[in-house]
C-alpha cells in the first residue's frame, strides 16, 4: 500500500481516533483492558497473513480501528460496577449476587466476585445491552426484586450501588394427622378399663390401656369411676402427630393454634372444672397408636385453653392456641406431636370426688371419620 494513498490516509486517521478514544478511557477501564488478551490477525505482505496476540492498548486501538473500517464507529468498553448485597438498614449480607444483560432473546450472566462481605464486583459489563438485571440470594432474606420484573437501562444500572434484601412475610401452614394407611404420621387415642368395680386412682391412674388404636372415626377424653367406693375405672387419652417437615429447621415459629372438630358430650358434667388439656406425647410409633402408649403422655401444658365438658362444642371447632411451651414443641423439618388429656385430675394426678359410675366424657372426630374434620395444627411460621 502507498504510504501516501487514500486507505493509507484513512488509517491514520482511524489510528489517531482510536489512540484517542483509548486516552478517554477512566483508570478502571484502562486496567480492565489491561486483563483483555486477544489474538489478533494482520497481513505482513504481499498477501501474507500472521497473528499477534494483543491485550491492553494495542487490543483496544486494533479493536477500535476494525470496528471503524467496519461500521464507521468506535467499539464500546465493557466496564466495572460494584454493588452490595445488603439488608434494608444497608448491613451487607453474606449470601451471593447475580448481574446479567439481555442480548436478543436470551439473559446471560455477568461473572461477579465477592470482595469482602455482601461487596460484589462485576468488572467486565458489556456496554449498550437492551436491559440489565440484578439478582440476590441470601439466606433467610427475600429478594423483593423479582428478575422477571427487572428491565434496567445501562444508565440505571450505573446508578445502582445496593441490592436491598427484604424478611420474608410470614407462612401459614395448616397440618393434619394422615388417614389411615398413614404414611408419616397418625392419631389415636388409648382407654384403659379396671373393670366394673374399679381400683384405687393410684392403681387407676398408671394402669396400662386395654385398648389403642389409629383408625377410629372419633376420639374421646374421659376419667370415670367405678361402682365401688372410692374406686376408678376408666381413663381415656388421645394422642396428635402431624408431618411439620416442611418448616425449615432455621424457621421462627411466630403463633400456632391445635383444633378439633367436637363430635359428642355427656350431657350433665360431674366435675364441672373437669377440662381437657392440650399436652405432650411421646409414641412408640409415628404411624400407629399402640396400648403402651396411655402411659406416655406428659403433664406440661402446651395451651393456656382449658375447655370443660360444658363448654366443649359439638358440631364446631374447638381451639387450643399454644403458649411458649407448645411453639417450643412443633419440630421444624420432623414430627410434631401432642396429646390431649384431663387437665384437672388426670395431668394433675388428683382424684375428683367420687360418686358411684360418676364420669365425664366429650368426643371429637378423628383423621380416618368419614366428615373430613381432621384435627388441625395451624402454624405461622417465618422462613
Amino acid at each position: 500500500m502507498h504510504l501516501n494513498s487514500a486507505e493509507t490516509q484513512r488509517q491514520r486517521r482511524r489510528f489517531t481516533e482510536a489512540s484517542k478514544h483509548y486516552a478517554s478511557f477512566t483508570p478502571p477501564q484502562k486496567w480492565l483492558s489491561r486483563l483483555q488478551m486477544k489474538d489478533i490477525s494482520y497481513v505482513i505482505n504481499h498477501g501474507k497473513s500472521g497473528v499477534k496476540l494483543l491485550q491492553g492498548r494495542q487490543l483496544v486501538i486494533s479493536e477500535d480501528v476494525r470496528s471503524l473500517r467496519a461500521t464507521g464507529r468506535l467499539t464500546t468498553p465493557p466496564y466495572s460496577i460494584c454493588i452490595i448485597l445488603c439488608d434494608p438498614d444497608y448491613n451487607p449480607l453474606e449470601g451471593t449476587l447475580y448481574l446479567r444483560y439481555l442480548e436478543g432473546e436470551t439473559w446471560h450472566d455477568v461473572e461477579g466476585m465477592e470482595l469482602d462481605l455482601g461487596n460484589w464486583l462485576f468488572r467486565e459489563v458489556p456496554a449498550g445491552k437492551e436491559y440489565y438485571r440484578v439478582e440476590g440470594e441470601a439466606e433467610g432474606w427475600e429478594d423483593p426484586k423479582k428478575p422477571e420484573n427487572q428491565f434496567m437501562t445501562e444508565d440505571e444500572l450505573k446508578q445502582k450501588h445496593w441490592h436491598i434484601m427484604e424478611v420474608p412475610p410470614p407462612t401459614t401452614v395448616t397440618f393434619y394427622p394422615d388417614r389411615d394407611p398413614e404414611v408419616t404420621c397418625c392419631d389415636g387415642q388409648t382407654e384403659s378399663d379396671c373393670g366394673y368395680y374399679g381400683k384405687p386412682w393410684a392403681e387407676a391412674h398408671v394402669y396400662p390401656a386395654n385398648n389403642a388404636g389409629a383408625t377410629g372415626a372419633t376420639f374421646g377424653v374421659r376419667v370415670q369411676a367405678g361402682s365401688n367406693t372410692d374406686m376408678w375405672r376408666y381413663f381415656n387419652r388421645c394422642q396428635f402427630l402431624f408431618d411439620t417437615s416442611v418448616i425449615p429447621p432455621g424457621a421462627t415459629i411466630i403463633s400456632a393454634k391445635f383444633r378439633v372438630f367436637g363430635d359428642w358430650k355427656q350431657s350433665n358434667p360431674y366435675w364441672p372444672d373437669w377440662a381437657v388439656a392440650l399436652v405432650p406425647s411421646d409414641p412408640l410409633s409415628n404411624i400407629d397408636i399402640v396400648l403402651a402408649d396411655h402411659l406416655r403422655l406428659g403433664t406440661t401444658l402446651l395451651s393456656n385453653t382449658f375447655i370443660t365438658q360444658e363448654e366443649w362444642k359439638v358440631g364446631d371447632w374447638n381451639e387450643f392456641p399454644l403458649n411458649a411451651a407448645g411453639l417450643a414443641r412443633i419440630t421444624k423439618g420432623g414430627i410434631t406431636k401432642f396429646g390431649l388429656r384431663e387437665k384437672t385430675y388426670d395431668a394433675a394426678n388428683k382424684a375428683p370426688p367420687w360418686g358411684r359410675n360418676y364420669r365425664n366424657t366429650v368426643r371429637g372426630h378423628s383423621a380416618d371419620n368419614a366428615s373430613g374434620n381432621r384435627p388441625e395444627l395451624v402454624v405461622t411460621y417465618q422462613p
